[in-house]
């Protein structure tokens, strides 16, 4: 499985990727070799703030995968259809990645795109955060998006 002792030699390489004028779109992380839901979730947040895109799904730690790359095959050529199935997502959403419309910071109002905020906060306040996003299953900007919801509900009533 991936560590922040792998993720960071592969930003700082991502990095130099960009700084060598590859656009970023066609960067993409690819998550493979993963045991559990839990660990793919921890690599997704290290990634969402290097503003890299990576895989929504990832490739599990499978036996199957290794006994087929053995062979010199591709891991879409695996016996099971469940994991042929997850092999080959990932290459679909690198196509996917590839295929969106290159954005300016300027164009993002007019379609609807949201706009990224550099936001210091307490390490307490990170961690209620995530704890409440975890319980409502949705993303921390939802719990922020509700949370300001609320404010301007109270606001209003005063």
């Amino acid at each position: 499985g991936a560590s922040n002792d792998d993720l960071m030699p592969a930003v700082k390489e991502f990095n130099a990727l960009k700084k060598a004028g590859i656009p970023p779109k066609k960067l993409l992380f690819a998550l493979t070799r993963l045991s559990t839901l839990k660990e793919a979730e921890a690599i997704k947040e290290y990634l969402r703030d290097t503003n890299y895109s990576y895989t929504t799904n990832y490739l599990p730690e499978k036996t199957s995968y290794k006994q087929i790359q053995n062979e010199g095959k591709s891991i879409t050529e695996v016996s099971y259809k469940s994991l042929q199935k997850q092999a080959r997502q990932a290459p679909q959403e690198a196509s996917e990645n590839i295929s969106k419309p290159e954005l300016t910071p300027s164009d993002s109002r007019f379609t609807g795109r949201t706009k990224q905020l550099g936001l210091r906060v307490k390490p307490e306040f990170a961690k209620k955060l995530k704890i409440l996003a975890a319980e409502e299953d949705c993303l921390l900007v939802e719990v922020l998006e509700k949370a300001l919801e609320c404010y301007e509900k109270h606001r209003t009533i005063k």
